[in-house]
């Protein structure tokens, strides 16, 4: 049973991210990944112990202590530079992307200095992540929602959740794509390692591995990321995720990934959830993030698990079991019927067992 609201960060700025269309599957598609995905969030928690709050700004440093200092540029630039070569563009999509088959055996090239058609595939990894004019400052609202609820954790609150829109764990330190332009949570994890924590955890469960976070934090000890998410072999990154990424470096052992077949239900994901979790009590972080994302639900248009509404309430409350503070991410979840359903029953399961 609840004792007393939940915070819940949200903003309105997420709007200002609304590209029409992407490339996915080979086709000119009509998004997946749109505004109306918080109205109904924010619509399922209405009538429940949630307060919803607005984030504090915090400027670009933070975004600075993870991301490429070029990237983050490109991103501030990417809409003036591409619209001062192409006339009226709908969005911004690569055409040619930059890999290791152009230039093997040469020395690596560079992106054009000016240009942003020519420079977009040299940052962006995908067709999938198209931007338009109010991306940039959506992305950083985004991220301002994620450090805003890291700041609650601060304070002394047990569970908060951060709304963040554009979701971020496909972005990496240098590049972005996957609906992803920065990585909130592993924003939100450094600000909280520099605010005085040894040790935090990410703990994934959308249905894609956070490619980008895993990349940040491979070769670090500090970050433990832990990431539940369909096979690779099936499904988006394609290129990682697999069970020998166990890290590297000082990061050796803190990196876990746990792939899923296609059509996995509710039990046997729960199974791999426990195990996650207890790889992550045996960390010992002084914080968790998780990253949520609902699109491991039955009909997902880009994934391929299967879990129902209860079974994520009951995902909830294995999360609620962690003893630690919890900032929860909303990552993924693109059915708009029952995305709202899918969040909350997740809310209700970790407060029920976190007793927030």
């Amino acid at each position: 049973m609840h004792t007393q609201p939940l915070s819940v960060i949200t903003s309105n700025d997420h709007r200002l991210h609304d590209p029409e269309f992407d490339i996915y599957s080979g086709s000119l598609v009509r998004r997946f990944e749109v505004p109306q995905r918080v109205d109904r969030i924010r619509e399922a928690l209405a009538d429940g112990p949630f307060e919803m709050k607005p984030p504090t700004a915090h400027g670009i440093e933070p975004v600075l202590r993870v991301h490429n200092p070029d990237l983050v540029d490109f991103l501030t630039t990417a809409w003036k530079e591409y619209t001062a070569v192409i006339a009226s563009p709908q969005a911004v999509i690569a055409e040619t992307f930059i890999h290791e088959g152009l230039v093997e055996g040469m020395p690596v090239g560079r992106p054009p200095l000016t240009n942003g058609y020519g420079r977009l595939g040299w940052f962006c990894f995908d067709t999938s992540s198209p931007l338009v004019e109010g991306s940039w400052p959506a992305a950083l609202a985004s991220v301002d929602i994620a450090l805003s609820g890291a700041d609650r954790l601060l304070a002394g609150e047990r569970v908060v959740y951060s709304l963040c829109r554009p979701p971020g764990h496909h972005a990496a330190r240098s590049a972005f794509g996957g609906f992803c332009l920065l990585n909130n949570a592993a924003i939100a994890a450094q600000s909280l390692l520099d605010a005085g924590a040894g040790r935090v955890t990410i703990l994934d469960v959308d249905a894609h591995h956070g490619n980008g976070t895993q990349q940040i934090f491979y070769q670090r000890g500090d970050v433990q990321f832990v990431s539940i998410h369909m096979d690779p072999e099936w499904n988006y990154p394609w290129f990682m995720g697999r069970t020998h990424e166990r890290g590297d470096g000082r990061g050796a052992g803190a990196n876990l990934n746990l792939p899923l077949p296609v059509g996995t239900t509710g039990d046997h994901y729960l199974t791999d959830l426990t195990a996650g979790i207890d790889a992550l009590n045996a960390f010992d972080p002084d914080y968790v993030i998780v990253s949520l994302g609902v699109d491991p639900a039955a009909g997902d248009p880009t994934a391929g698990l299967s879990l129902t509404t209860d079974d994520f309430n009951a995902v909830g409350r294995v999360i609620g079991t962690i003893d630690r503070p919890l900032l929860i991410v909303q990552e993924g979840g693109y059915q708009l019927h029952r995305v709202g359903a899918d969040v909350r029953a997740v809310l209700d399961g970790v407060c029920a067992m976190a007793r927030v």
